[in-house]
C-alpha cells in the first residue's frame, strides 16, 4: 500500500509488510491542519467551500523527511460581495478576499522518522503549538516560492508566522492505520500569549493625555523596540532578532546624547562627535563602542559577560540572518536574547549615568 501525494510517494513509500509491522501504532504518520492565509492566494482551488477536497490536484511540498499536500480555497468577504468586489482584488490586510487552506503532512519514512519528533513535547505528548510551527514551515516554503515565480509582484505579502495563519482548526494526527491519535478543534494565535485586555487605569490615562499635549518627538529606540516586540509576539523570531539589535543601537546613541547634552554640549557638537567623514567623503556613524567610550571613557565594557553574550548570541545571529546564512531560532532563543538585552542595558545604564 502506498500513499501518493501529487507526484511523489508518501507515508508508506518503500515499506514492506515487515516494515509496516515495525511501525509503532503511536507513531504519527499523517497530520492534517487547516488555517487561513492573511491574503488571497491566486492558484486553482483544490478545496471546496464545504472544506472538502475537489478534483483539482493539490500542491505538493517536500521539506526534509516530510511531504505535504496543500489545498486552498478563495473566500470573498460578504460585505465586499454586497459592494460588488471581486476576487481580483488583493490587499495586504486580507479584508477584500483571502484564502483558507488544508495541509496534510506525511512522513516519507514512517519506520525511522515519524512526525512525533516534530510535534511532541519532551513528555511524548503532541502539543498544538508544535503542530502549528511545523505546518507554518510548509506554508512558508510555499509562500516564498509563490512570491518567487511572480517576479516580485507579490512581495507585499506579510511574513508568514503561526499567528498570521490563525485561526488553526480541524487539527488531527493519525497513525499508519488511519486511527486518530490526537485532535484539536480550534487554536487561535492571533490574541493568545499577549495578555488580557482592559481599559487603562486613571493614572495611565492622565499620562497619555499629558503626552498627547506635548510637542511630538519620535523616539526611534522605543519605536524599534516596539517593532521587535511585535515580531516576537507573532513568533517571527528572525525579524525580532534584527530589530532588537537596531533598537539597541538607537538606545546607545540616545543615552549618550542625553548625557552629553546634560554636560553642556550642543546638538551640533554632539553630531560632530557621532559622525565622521571617511576617505571617500561620505559621512559615517561612529560605532556603538566608540559612542559609549565618549562618556564611559574606555572600552573595558567589552569584557563584561553581558556584552560578550550580546555579541555572541544576539549580534552573531543577526549577522547570520542579514547575510543569508541559515539560522534556526526558537522561542527559547528569543527569550534568551531578551534576558541578554535587559541585563546589558541595565549594566550600561549604570556605566553611562554614573560617569
Amino acid at each position: 500500500m502506498k500513499q501518493v501525494i501529487n507526484g511523489f510517494y508518501g507515508a508508506f513509500a518503500g515499506t514492506t509488510e515487515y516494515d509496516q509491522f515495525q511501525i509503532d501504532k503511536k507513531s504519527v504518520t499523517e497530520l492534517i491542519v487547516c488555517g487561513k492565509f492573511p491574503v488571497v492566494i491566486l492558484v486553482p482551488e483544490s478545496l471546496g467551500q464545504d472544506g472538502e477536497p475537489t478534483e483539482i490536484a493539490p500542491i505538493a511540498i517536500t521539506l526534509g523527511d516530510f511531504g505535504a499536500e496543500l489545498r486552498t480555497c478563495k473566500v470573498v468577504n460578504s460585505d465586499q460581495k454586497r459592494w460588488g468586489m471581486t476576487l481580483a482584488i488583493e490587499d495586504i490586510y486580507g479584508e477584500y478576499s483571502y484564502s483558507v487552506f488544508q495541509l496534510k503532512i506525511v512522513t516519507i519514512d514512517p519506520v525511522n522518522k515519524p512526525l512525533n519528533s516534530e510535534i511532541c513535547n519532551d513528555d511524548g505528548k503532541i502539543h498544538h503549538e508544535n503542530v502549528a510551527v511545523l505546518a507554518t514551515k510548509f506554508v512558508h516554503k510555499f509562500i516564498e516560492a509563490y512570491k518567487g515565480v511572480n517576479n516580485s509582484t507579490k512581495d507585499w505579502i506579510p511574513e508568514i508566522t503561526p499567528s498570521k495563519l490563525s485561526p488553526w482548526h480541524k487539527m488531527a494526527a493519525n497513525n499508519f492505520k488511519g486511527e486518530q491519535l490526537w485532535a484539536m478543534g480550534v487554536y487561535d494565535q492571533r490574541g493568545t500569549g499577549v495578555g488580557l485586555g482592559c481599559n487603562l487605569p486613571e493614572d495611565k490615562m492622565q499620562l497619555l493625555q499629558t503626552s498627547l499635549k506635548r510637542n511630538y518627538v519620535e523616539d526611534s529606540a522605543t519605536k524599534y523596540r516596539q517593532m521587535a516586540n511585535k515580531y516576537k509576539t507573532q513568533k517571527d523570531y528572525h525579524s525580532f532578532c534584527v530589530f532588537v539589535v537596531i533598537s539597541f543601537e538607537h538606545w546607545v546613541f540616545r543615552e549618550i546624547r542625553s548625557v552629553l547634552l546634560s554636560k553642556g554640549k550642543s546638538n551640533d557638537d554632539i553630531d560632530s562627535d557621532f559622525y565622521e567623514v571617511d576617505r571617500r567623503g561620505k559621512i559615517r556613524n561612529i560605532s556603538r563602542e566608540d559612542a559609549l567610550a565618549l562618556v564611559i571613557g574606555n572600552k573595558r565594557f567589552k569584557n563584561n559577560s553581558f556584552y560578550i553574550q550580546f555579541i555572541e548570541k544576539v549580534v552573531a545571529r543577526r549577522d547570520s540572518i542579514v547575510h543569508g546564512r541559515k539560522e534556526e531560532l526558537t522561542e527559547d532563543c528569543a527569550e534568551e536574547m531578551v534576558h541578554i538585552m535587559k541585563s546589558l542595558m541595565s549594566y550600561l545604564s549604570m556605566e553611562i549615568h554614573q560617569k
